[in-house]
């Protein structure tokens, strides 16, 4: 429900890095964004919001 409402689908796959694509309505990945576990989170949350 969350990728259908944001159009972002997190992935899980890197436990390194806090990562994520956007999709577009039938669920195709358009862009992967990357985020260092180092970033404050309030910046990947600013991100984040600027993407939806």
């Amino acid at each position: 429900m969350c990728v259908s409402v944001t159009n972002i689908m997190p992935n899980l796959e890197d436990p390194d890095k806090i990562s994520c694509y956007t999709v577009d309505k039938n669920g195709k990945k358009i862009q992967k964004s990357e985020f260092e576990k180092t970033v404050p989170p309030i910046e990947i949350c600013d991100a984040l919001w600027k993407m939806i």
